[in-house]
């Protein structure tokens, strides 16, 4: 897989669950201003003491943002500092950014929910407008984070050269000597200006984010008064709400796991086998609903000479993105459309409209798959740390894989298929980035007895059910839901937030209801 593949496709996709929470409220730019006053009794100013031993929360300001609006929320911000290096504690430190949506009853339940967002490398703020629209909210406060290297936490370990190339990769074929040379540069250029801060890469990995979870919880619990949160985990966040089950479970009331990416899974091996899938799941589903076959027969054959037809005449048009200022020459040949569909498989809410944009192209119209592919890379490429997702993985995923296993798993699938989401180039990469495999413990499931629900959405295209399964099977108190009609991060949509508020409200009952069983059949295919 080549770093454009990766960085600019495959990195972003894995946050298109910020672009899809967030697509409706993007009403333009906000004005913010620091929350709260002097007197405001959730916010202790008192920062400054050792971080490693009494942390504390120091109020903020809240930065601006396109998709929220701190205001009409009534949030307020501010950072807890933690060290890089916790076993260096009068070293370098890292600032965490931290929002705080109150609760909407003035007599809130004692234990928040903190979102745990995914990549690694989501930025945690872009999802404010949804968590704030929550049913969760009415009654608990929810608190949103830039882990370590993300976001608005200092420092950061975005590649903004990456993300001010992405327009100059549009027109590329993904394989040309002109991108890989493009993908080469941008790699190493993010590398050498991070250690030219003096970052050390070691640091940023999910063992030290679940310590930076206890220092929130100490500083944020005298800030506003509670012992116990629960976590909420979408994506790379339930591995690393996994590792704080494993590592530093105290003060952790519930977890919710959406979208299960399990320590014992390696993303970039994996990925192309689970895109298959998706692919080979939405067609049968479709096949299965006389509404969508009706209209659309035979859709995985005509997917597939689709996809043989880009390959064999590409085509150029100008596009532009929905909502954001993205926009130029679009290469549309067989990698596009793989990519496309994959991250589009993500948002619950395009499923039902996917076989139409396949016969819309069929008949030579690209425009509104191109639009949307160019708003959900924008929006994830604004909210996505390039270099925390290559410290992660390079540390916890990538040293364990086993190549042979990669390439014999890549021979059984559709070539492009395989082309577009191939990891051979990974291990090279790592060696580039410069860090050393984590403890083998990281790749080894996580026991825990904390009061679990684990969810999985059917249409999910890269952490599939037998993912969240796997991670069940050593949580020992947990529930297990399947939102039949859901993709990834089905927590936020209508049926799964409801199974979680019930799952919050009482751990010790089944949380499961009739929505989460509604089929693809129940689909409104369009």
């Amino acid at each position: 897989m080549t770093r454009t593949s990766k960085v600019v496709a495959a990195l972003l996709s894995l946050l298109l669950l910020a672009a899809a929470c967030t697509s409706d409220d993007s009403s333009g730019p906000d004005t913010t201003e620091e929350a709260g006053t002097d007197e405001d009794p959730t916010t202790t100013d008192d920062a400054g003491d050792d971080p490693a031993g009494d942390p504390t929360f120091e109020k903020g300001e809240c930065p601006e943002s396109d998709y929220y609006d701190v205001e009409e929320m009534g949030a307020f911000c501010g950072t807890v500092t933690v060290p890089e290096n916790y076993d260096e504690p009068d070293g370098a430190s890292v600032e965490l950014a931290v929002m705080v949506i109150p609760a909407l009853s003035d007599d809130p339940e004692p234990d928040p929910v903190v979102y745990l967002d995914g990549g690694p490398g989501g930025d945690g703020f872009s999802s404010a407008a949804t968590f704030a629209e929550t049913s969760w909210r009415e009654t608990r406060n929810i608190i949103l984070y830039a882990q370590r290297g993300t976001g608005t936490s200092t420092p950061s370990l975005n590649c903004e050269a990456s993300d001010d190339a992405l327009e100059e990769f549009l027109p590329l074929e993904p394989e040309s000597d002109e991108a890989e040379d493009l993908e080469n540069e941008l790699f190493v250029e993010c590398r050498d200006a991070l250690l030219d801060e003096g970052i050390d890469l070691q640091q940023y990995n999910s063992a030290n984010s679940a310590k930076d979870l206890t220092a929130l919880r100490i500083a944020l619990g005298e800030a506003l008064d509670f012992d116990e949160w629960n976590l909420l985990g979408i994506s790379y966040g339930t591995r690393l709400a996994l590792t704080a089950l494993r590592d530093e479970p105290d003060g952790v009331r519930t977890a919710t796991i959406d979208s299960v990416y399990p320590p014992t899974r390696d993303l970039s091996v994996e990925v192309a086998v689970n895109a298959q899938a998706a692919f080979d799941n939405l067609f049968e589903r479709c096949e299965e609903s006389l509404e969508c076959n009706s209209k659309y027969p035979d859709l995985a054959q005509r997917w597939e000479d689709l996809v043989a037809a880009t390959e064999a005449d590409p085509v150029t048009i100008e596009a532009e993105a929905i909502m954001s200022d993205l926009g130029g020459e679009v290469l549309i040949d067989g990698d596009t459309l793989v990519g496309g569909l994959f991250q589009m498989l993500y948002v619950s809410d395009l499923i039902p409209i996917l076989p139409s944009i396949i016969a819309d192209m069929e008949d030579g119209d690209f425009d509104y798959f191109a639009s949307i592919v160019l708003e959900l890379a924008a929006s994830s490429s604004e909210g996505i740390s390039e270099g925390m997702y290559s410290s992660v993985q390079c540390q916890e995923a990538i040293p364990f894989s086993n190549p042979e296993d990669a390439q014999q798993a890549l021979d059984a699938l559709d070539p492009v298929v395989a082309r577009v989401f191939d990891p051979s180039s990974d291990k090279e990469d790592c060696e580039i980035w410069g860090v050393e495999a984590s403890d083998p413990i990281e790749h080894e499931p996580v026991s825990s007895d904390v009061p679990t629900l684990v969810m999985s959405g059917a249409f999910d295209p890269i952490t599939p059910e037998s993912w969240a399964q796997e991670a069940a099977e050593t949580l020992t108190n947990h529930w297990f839901v399947v939102i039949e009609s859901g993709a990834h991060g089905s927590s936020l949509d209508a049926c799964g937030e409801r199974i979680v508020q019930q799952f919050l409200d009482d751990p010790d009952e089944d949380p499961t209801l009739p929505c989460a069983s509604e089929s693809a059949g129940d689909l409104r295919w369009q």
